[in-house]
């Protein structure tokens, strides 16, 4: 769990020293189910009450009812208040369907991939999609929707993965796949070369660090951050606030982050 912690912690704290350049959170009038802890670029909501869509805000409250959508270069992060933690990769879309308190969450996954977290001990987690619903409870796992089709892979813990046709356990280092209209069953992970992914041997550390921080690499975000040093940081704009806050945690790890003080429990 300290690898997740560690990454929602970094983000959070660079998006801690650019808040005063990002807009404030809508203040919402309902309990909470959770809140986001961190954001890339570009991802939008919907509130339940309100049917437009609006960006993102870090600390932005969300509740049931709620549809959260990333693009091709967003990426945001979750933290329920049963301590369910999930990470939402680009190109996806999001709905918190219900959070009763004390009790059980369920979402949807309509379409791409999410990274997460459930706390082991807690309540139940429902994640449902088009062609089956997966049961999690205290386990740590990614699940991806294209169109028709879902896969699952749990990297610690048992998760069931079920649809009216069936269901299937998986379970740590194991992944399982369902069809609409078809009944989920195991899959075997392999690389065009016939050899295992990484995924079911990384440790879940490593699996959540090695999601990237920023949208550039290499030559380009050398670049980048040589052209914002000469900037004051009074100077800067929103954006090149949050780049810099990005690069630096690339670069310099979350060590870096002197700033955060936003606890995260779990």
């Amino acid at each position: 769990m300290n690898g997740f912690r560690h990454v929602s912690a970094a983000m959070t704290a660079a998006l801690v020293i650019t808040a005063s350049a990002r807009a404030e959170p809508v203040p919402r009038v309902a309990p909470a189910a959770g809140s986001v802890i961190a954001t890339q670029l570009g991802e939008e909501i919907e509130f339940v009450d309100v049917p437009s869509w609006r960006n993102v805000e870090v600390l932005q409250e969300v509740k049931a009812g709620d549809v959260l959508r990333t693009n091709a270069q967003g990426q945001l992060a979750i933290l329920f208040s049963d301590q369910t933690q999930i990470r939402v990769a680009r190109n996806s879309t999001l709905v918190v369907k219900e959070r009763i308190p004390g009790g059980d969450t369920r979402l949807s996954l309509e379409a791409g991939q999410i990274f997460a977290r459930a706390a082991r001990g807690g309540p139940q987690v429902y994640v449902e999609t088009a062609a089956a619903t997966a049961a999690i409870r205290g386990t740590d796992w990614t699940m991806r929707v294209d169109g028709d089709r879902t896969t699952l892979s749990v990297l610690e813990g048992v998760v069931e993965l079920a649809n009216p046709q069936g269901s299937v356990t998986v379970r740590q280092g194991e992944a399982a796949a369902a069809t609409l209209g078809s009944a989920p069953s195991k899959i075997v992970i392999i690389a065009d070369d016939v050899h295992e992914q990484m995924l079911v041997n990384v440790t879940v550390r490593a699996a959540f660090e090695a999601f990237p921080v920023a949208t550039m690499q290499g030559s380009s975000l050398s670049a980048a951050r040589e052209r914002l040093n000469a900037i004051p940081p009074a100077e800067r704009s929103g954006a090149e606030r949050v780049l810099a806050a990005e690069i630096a945690l690339d670069r310099d790890g979350p060590t870096y982050q002197v700033l955060a003080r936003l606890p995260l429990s779990g």
